[in-house]
């Protein structure tokens, strides 16, 4: 990885899906990428995007070309920094694609000194929670009534030391 947080290849010739892979291409998202990540993310409003992409508060994973991931994070507070989405294609979903995106934001976050990495799933998400969990992250609090259905958020920490 490089240490700019600019561009990173993450994984050369992997095999997705029984496809061959060139290049994973793990990079903070540009304006052009706002179409692709506004279909991985289309509950967000167009003007919300834009104002993240622009204060590089976006990640994408790029195969072949193409966005097929993205993370989005916000601060909160000085040393609270939050993974608000992440989305992965469905049909590539599985194959390490979201991990990358972590890493590559847990590095970007050391470089920048902060020491913790939160992340939020919805209740009732045993296999993302799980994930979460495999991935170093620990539960650490509970948020409830976040949604119109009245289920609510669990929080997720993972040290970054």
């Amino acid at each position: 990885m490089s240490h700019d947080g600019m561009t990173v290849l993450a994984r050369r010739r992997e095999t997705v899906r029984r496809a061959r892979v060139e290049e994973l291409l793990i990079r903070f998202a540009e304006e052009e990428d706002e179409g692709s990540c506004a279909l991985l993310d289309p509950q967000i409003p167009p003007y919300f995007l834009t104002r993240r992409i622009e204060q590089r508060e976006v990640i994408v994973a790029e195969l072949d070309g193409e966005v097929v991931a993205c993370l989005r994070f916000e601060f909160l507070g000085a040393r609270a920094p939050l993974i608000s989405l992440l989305a992965v294609r469905p049909d590539l979903q599985g194959e390490g694609i979201g991990r990358h995106l972590i890493e590559f934001l847990e590095e970007y976050l050391r470089d920048l000194g902060y020491n913790a990495l939160m992340c939020a799933a919805r209740e009732g998400s045993p296999d993302f929670e799980g994930w979460l969990r495999r991935l170093g992250f620990q539960e650490c609090g509970f948020l409830s009534g976040m949604h119109p259905d009245g289920s609510g958020e669990v929080f997720f920490r993972k040290s970054l030391e």
